[in-house]
Protein backbone atom coordinates (compact mmCIF):
# COMPACT_ATOMS: atom_id res chain seq x y z
CA UNK A 1 0.00 0.00 0.00
CA UNK A 2 1.81 3.03 -1.05
CA UNK A 3 2.27 5.80 0.77
CA UNK A 4 1.17 4.59 4.17
CA UNK A 5 3.68 2.54 6.72
CA UNK A 6 3.14 -1.10 7.19
CA UNK A 7 0.85 -1.95 10.10
CA UNK A 8 -0.04 -5.36 11.31
CA UNK A 9 -3.79 -4.41 11.84
CA UNK A 10 -4.08 -3.32 8.71
CA UNK A 11 -3.39 -6.09 7.02
CA UNK A 12 -5.20 -8.36 9.13
CA UNK A 13 -8.60 -5.48 8.48
CA UNK A 14 -7.66 -6.08 4.78
CA UNK A 15 -7.14 -10.02 5.27
CA UNK A 16 -10.60 -10.61 7.06
CA UNK A 17 -12.40 -8.70 4.46
CA UNK A 18 -11.11 -10.53 1.78
CA UNK A 19 -11.88 -13.94 3.44
CA UNK A 20 -15.02 -13.16 3.95
CA UNK A 21 -18.77 -13.05 1.90
CA UNK A 22 -20.49 -11.50 4.29
CA UNK A 23 -20.05 -7.61 3.17
CA UNK A 24 -19.35 -6.54 7.22
CA UNK A 25 -19.64 -3.41 8.79
CA UNK A 26 -16.87 -1.66 10.34
CA UNK A 27 -18.11 -3.10 13.92
CA UNK A 28 -18.00 -6.70 12.55
CA UNK A 29 -14.54 -6.18 11.64
CA UNK A 30 -13.52 -4.70 14.65
CA UNK A 31 -15.33 -7.24 17.43
CA UNK A 32 -13.88 -9.70 15.12
CA UNK A 33 -10.11 -8.51 15.69
CA UNK A 34 -10.43 -7.15 19.15
CA UNK A 35 -9.60 -10.69 20.72
CA UNK A 36 -6.28 -11.06 18.64
CA UNK A 37 -5.40 -7.24 18.66
CA UNK A 38 -6.47 -5.97 21.98
CA UNK A 39 -4.86 -2.60 21.37
CA UNK A 40 -7.25 -2.31 18.04
CA UNK A 41 -10.01 0.56 18.16
CA UNK A 42 -12.95 0.81 16.02
CA UNK A 43 -11.33 4.63 15.33
CA UNK A 44 -8.32 2.36 13.68
CA UNK A 45 -10.83 0.09 11.71
CA UNK A 46 -12.80 3.30 10.25
CA UNK A 47 -10.05 5.23 9.30
CA UNK A 48 -7.99 1.42 7.70
CA UNK A 49 -11.47 0.72 5.66
CA UNK A 50 -11.42 4.79 4.30
CA UNK A 51 -8.10 3.99 3.16
CA UNK A 52 -8.82 0.50 1.46
CA UNK A 53 -11.75 2.34 -0.11
CA UNK A 54 -9.69 5.21 -1.38
CA UNK A 55 -7.16 2.69 -2.49
CA UNK A 56 -9.73 0.95 -4.30
CA UNK A 57 -9.15 -2.40 -2.41
CA UNK A 58 -12.62 -2.52 -1.00
CA UNK A 59 -15.93 -0.90 -2.24
CA UNK A 60 -18.34 0.85 0.60
CA UNK A 61 -22.12 -0.28 0.00
CA UNK A 62 -24.80 2.30 1.34
CA UNK A 63 -27.98 -0.23 1.72
CA UNK A 64 -29.73 2.39 4.15
CA UNK A 65 -29.60 0.70 6.92
CA UNK A 66 -27.84 2.87 8.77
CA UNK A 67 -24.25 1.10 8.16
CA UNK A 68 -21.36 0.88 5.83
CA UNK A 69 -21.22 -2.65 4.65
CA UNK A 70 -17.98 -3.37 3.26
CA UNK A 71 -16.80 -5.54 0.16
CA UNK A 72 -13.33 -6.70 -0.87
CA UNK A 73 -14.37 -7.65 -4.47
CA UNK A 74 -13.95 -5.12 -6.01
CA UNK A 75 -15.25 -6.08 -9.45
CA UNK A 76 -18.53 -4.74 -10.98
CA UNK A 77 -21.01 -6.26 -9.26
CA UNK A 78 -24.37 -6.12 -7.67
CA UNK A 79 -26.30 -6.87 -4.59
CA UNK A 80 -29.50 -8.24 -2.69
CA UNK A 81 -30.12 -6.38 1.11
CA UNK A 82 -32.53 -8.59 2.79
CA UNK A 83 -34.59 -6.22 4.93
CA UNK A 84 -35.29 -8.24 7.36
CA UNK A 85 -31.95 -10.43 8.42
CA UNK A 86 -30.12 -7.59 7.11
CA UNK A 87 -27.87 -9.48 5.29
CA UNK A 88 -26.17 -8.32 1.85
CA UNK A 89 -25.40 -11.59 -0.58
CA UNK A 90 -23.45 -10.74 -4.04
CA UNK A 91 -25.67 -11.79 -7.33
CA UNK A 92 -24.74 -13.76 -9.87
CA UNK A 93 -26.18 -11.61 -12.91
CA UNK A 94 -24.77 -9.70 -16.07
CA UNK A 95 -23.10 -6.50 -16.16
CA UNK A 96 -26.07 -3.92 -16.94
CA UNK A 97 -25.16 -1.53 -19.50
CA UNK A 98 -26.26 1.70 -19.02
CA UNK A 99 -24.25 3.91 -20.88
CA UNK A 100 -27.04 4.50 -23.80
CA UNK A 101 -29.09 5.67 -20.86
CA UNK A 102 -27.26 8.80 -19.55
CA UNK A 103 -27.46 12.26 -21.53
CA UNK A 104 -25.35 13.16 -23.58
CA UNK A 105 -21.96 14.34 -22.84
CA UNK A 106 -22.38 12.77 -19.53
CA UNK A 107 -19.96 9.71 -18.82
CA UNK A 108 -20.65 7.24 -15.66
CA UNK A 109 -17.52 6.55 -13.50
CA UNK A 110 -19.19 3.57 -11.51
CA UNK A 111 -22.11 2.47 -10.30
CA UNK A 112 -23.82 0.76 -7.81
CA UNK A 113 -26.76 -1.54 -7.74
CA UNK A 114 -28.54 -2.90 -4.39
CA UNK A 115 -32.27 -4.72 -4.53
CA UNK A 116 -33.89 -4.88 -1.51
CA UNK A 117 -36.46 -7.29 -0.28
CA UNK A 118 -36.43 -10.80 1.64
CA UNK A 119 -34.15 -13.85 1.54
CA UNK A 120 -35.41 -17.15 0.57
CA UNK A 121 -34.91 -17.97 4.37
CA UNK A 122 -36.77 -14.90 5.72
CA UNK A 123 -39.47 -15.10 3.05
CA UNK A 124 -39.83 -19.02 4.54
CA UNK A 125 -39.80 -20.45 1.23
CA UNK A 126 -37.00 -23.42 0.63
CA UNK A 127 -33.84 -21.68 -0.93
CA UNK A 128 -32.79 -23.58 -4.14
Amino acid sequence: MSGTRHSTQRDAILTLLRSTKTHPTAEWVYFSLKEDFPSLGIATVYRNLKLFEKQGLVQRIDVGDGYDHYDADISQHYHFHCTSCRQVLDLDMPKLEFDSCLPEGHIAEHHQLVFFGKCCKCNEEQCS
